[in-house]
């Protein structure tokens, strides 16, 4: 049975939870950049939802340089806020 990577990285992510889940009470690893492994988790699970999302509304709306010019330009938008 072959697995996707986006299964892979589903497998994956579930563990990774599972582990955090089974850790001590308080346990709040970071890495050396000072960001814990949770909150790296959830901005790349919020990062891959919004990814689907635009492949989805892409698949709606056809991948014409207009739509991705737009899908860039607020993407842009949403980069400067947190300048």
């Amino acid at each position: 049975m072959k697995i996707t990577k986006r299964q892979l990285k589903k497998i994956i992510k579930e563990e990774y939870r599972r582990v955090l889940s089974e850790a001590p009470n308080g346990f709040d690893y970071k890495e050396s950049d000072g960001m814990s492994a949770l909150f790296r988790e959830n901005i790349g699970d919020e990062i891959d939802d919004l990814e689907r999302s635009i492949e989805e509304i892409l698949k709606l709306e056809g991948r014409s340089p207009a739509a991705l010019m737009y899908i860039r330009e607020e993407l842009d938008e949403l980069k400067a806020k947190f300048r």
